[in-house]
């Protein structure tokens, strides 16, 4: 049997100019995604070996998601060592990730990703540190929740016009 072989990135001065999208150690894991039009039921693979998050383009558009450029644009491949048909990744977007009582930003880049919607990388895997059951292909610690950050100020405005609306009803009462 032949070892795994490492994954190197290669690194100019201070910056990455190469990420890595792998299919080694993965499952799909369901979550709710939230934006200021609409709720949907999303999936992500979970990737131990992904070397960051992504968001398919197809799926960003789909969302209306927000996105900035990057500085420099990134390489990226794929399992099988091609490159992305995207070519280099020139954009990312920053989302909200609920996951057991904990919030945090994250950084998603918009790649082509086939057959995924999205993946969920080392820097989620870090940052909320999951209990992971690769047996089962589940995430017992609960729900993860994902919200573009427009959702999180439409959701306060709407709940201050209603309670604004509640207090003129009353005073007409």
């Amino acid at each position: 049997m032949k070892s795994p072989e490492q994954v190197v990135v290669t690194r100019t001065g201070n910056r990455v100019n190469t990420v890595y999208i792998r299919r080694v150690k993965t499952m799909n894991v369901p979550f709710k995604f939230h934006t200021v039009q609409k709720a949907t039921n999303e999936k992500a693979l979970l990737d131990s070996r992904a070397t960051e998050n992504f968001v398919n383009e197809e799926v960003w558009s789909r969302l209306n998601i927000g996105r900035f450029k990057l500085p420099w644009p990134l390489t990226v491949h794929n399992i099988n060592r091609t490159k992305n048909r995207t070519g280099k990744i020139e954009f990312y977007c920053w989302l909200k990730v609920h996951y057991q009582g904990w919030m945090t930003h994250i950084k998603f880049y918009l790649t082509s990703l086939g057959g995924d919607d999205f993946i969920l990388g080392y820097p989620f895997l870090y940052t909320f540190n999951p209990i992971v059951d690769w047996q089962a292909a589940k995430l017992p610690g609960g729900a993860i929740r994902v919200e573009t950050a427009r959702y999180s100020r439409a959701e306060r405005l709407v709940d201050r016009y209603q309670k604004e609306a509640q207090q003129q009803a009353g005073k007409l009462a």
